[in-house]
């Protein structure tokens, strides 16, 4: 399958070669968001496969590739390949980046980046980057000695794994001796939980009723928001919808706050325009009058996920839904939701920032869209078997978005981008949680040039936003 932002036409881009520090990209249609993508991790599906170092592990370029497969201890010559382009994997590899490895990460329990003397930045002054000489990462096995390590002030820079909300406290009391301190972080992501109901479920009646926005509109007003934030998120967000950040361009304040009141007398009116009956129990009844039951998924990857579906289990058990939470590996989730085999999930809320690129919660444009997986395969190909035609306003929605992804107009774009988030505030298509709230780092008062605040998240490579070349060590 051809990589979606890659993608805008019918035919494939071409790349051509003008000097020895230029090519240029050619597409058959404009490619609006090019440059955007190409300046966050997506960009590395075309900077990470030197071509004058790769070419010996492919067999377009080289005939004793399955002799260095089998020598290397590799399966074929494409497991050998990839071994061979993976950074982490492989130090060999010439990259673009300030640092370069000098040894596989799993060969080590401290690896060390050392700075790439053919960095292509330079400072303000002249001066080539990265400032930094060279650049130690330790691997703790668990997280309670990985924090007693940071308090003792055994790191210079935390932005990812124990850098949590429950740990703040504990880091707070030893700022002074440790000779630290915090800088303030924004997720790209949107929020900590997002509730999807199949909207297109095989079952025809299950189908019919998570389908009707009334009784998605119920069941989110029977959830206890500020409950799940307290007792799961530390008291961390407050009640948010699917939609984007404050800090985003494309803030919809209606489809973030709408439905987010926990009101079960009200919870209960729209479900009962939808499923009225009930049996003995107080449980609502399907149209065919059996009793309405159905599985909400969540990986165990994400325990917080499932002790907020917990809460949830019992909020919906109060206005007559029942239903069963179902944790699972990710692999057999990922599975189950590209088969369209699930009744419900949960997920995290990307698409907080970075809106456009990100959008899967708004429109079913990617893999993402677990409210509605036969929408997306239509998305990506009508013809696919596994598609399904959406109805007519997420079909402009579609069309929207696609003229979005064709110009280069950037005005034009975040006026679509503003349109397809209303359409998503009045289509309704899945639920949120809490809003997930500005995080922290933590940084070594040593360590100089660092941020006061800072975009965090996989699109946008964690603090490469807040140029980490020119990080300095004072007194170095």
């Amino acid at each position: 399958m051809p990589i979606d932002w890659l993608t805008t036409g019918d035919q494939p881009f071409r790349v051509e070669k003008k000097d020895d520090h230029t090519v240029v990209f050619r597409f058959p249609r404009a490619n609006g968001l090019f440059m955007v993508n190409l300046a966050t991790q997506r960009g590395t599906t075309i900077t990470d496969f030197p071509a004058h170092y790769l070419k010996a592990f492919h067999p377009d370029h080289a005939h004793d590739v399955g002799k260095l497969a089998k020598d290397a201890g590799k399966d074929t010559w494409v497991d050998l390949f990839w071994s061979k382009a993976n950074r982490p994997e492989n130090p060999e590899r010439p990259v673009i980046d300030a640092w370069q490895l000098t040894e596989a990460v799993a060969d080590s329990k401290r690896p060390v980046a050392e700075r790439n003397p053919y960095y292509w930045k330079t400072d303000a002054d002249g001066r080539q980057l990265p400032y930094i000489d060279s650049v130690a990462f330790e691997l703790v096995q668990d997280d309670e000695t990985a924090v007693l390590k940071a308090t003792n002030g055994d790191f210079h820079l935390i932005d990812t794994g124990i850098n949590v909300l429950r740990n703040k406290p504990v880091f707070a009391r030893s700022r002074d001796k440790a000779k630290y301190h915090f800088f303030e972080t924004i997720p790209q992501q949107m929020n900590q939980m997002i509730v999807m109901p199949n909207l297109t479920h095989r079952d025809p009646a299950l189908r019919r009723i998570f389908a009707d926005k009334d009784f998605r509109v119920g069941l989110s007003h029977a959830i206890n928001r500020q409950e799940i934030i307290n007792a799961v998120f530390q008291r961390q967000g407050e009640p948010w919808q699917a939609a984007p950040r404050p800090e985003s361009p494309y803030y919809n304040e209606k489809l973030a706050k709408q439905y987010t009141e926990h009101d079960p007398a009200l919870a209960g009116r729209h479900l009962d325009k939808v499923l009225p009956n009930k049996d003995a129990d107080g449980f609502r009844l399907r149209p065919d009058g059996k009793k309405l039951l159905f599985q909400v998924e969540v990986t165990t990857g994400f325990p917080d996920l499932i002790d907020a579906l917990e809460l949830i289990r019992g909020h919906w058990r109060t206005v007559g839904v029942d239903i069963r939470v179902k944790s699972e590996d990710q692999s057999l989730f990922f599975e189950r939701m590209d088969a369209n085999a699930h009744d419900a999930c949960v997920w995290i809320g990307g698409g907080g920032l970075g809106s456009t690129m990100d959008p899967f919660y708004y429109v079913p444009y990617n893999f993402n869209t677990r409210y509605a997986m036969p929408w997306y395969f239509w998305y990506v190909n009508p013809k696919d078997k596994r598609a399904e035609e959406p109805p007519p306003r997420t079909r402009r929605q579609v069309e929207m978005y696609r003229r979005l992804l064709t110009t280069t107009d950037r005005r034009r774009q975040d006026d679509l981008m503003r349109q397809i988030i209303e359409v998503a505030a009045e289509e309704f298509y899945c639920m949120g949680i809490a809003l997930r709230k500005r995080e922290y780092g933590i940084a070594a008062d040593q360590l100089r040039n660092t941020p006061k605040e800072c975009v965090t998240g996989w699109l946008h490579a964690n603090l490469m936003p807040a140029d980490p070349q020119q990080y300095y060590l004072d007194g170095s």
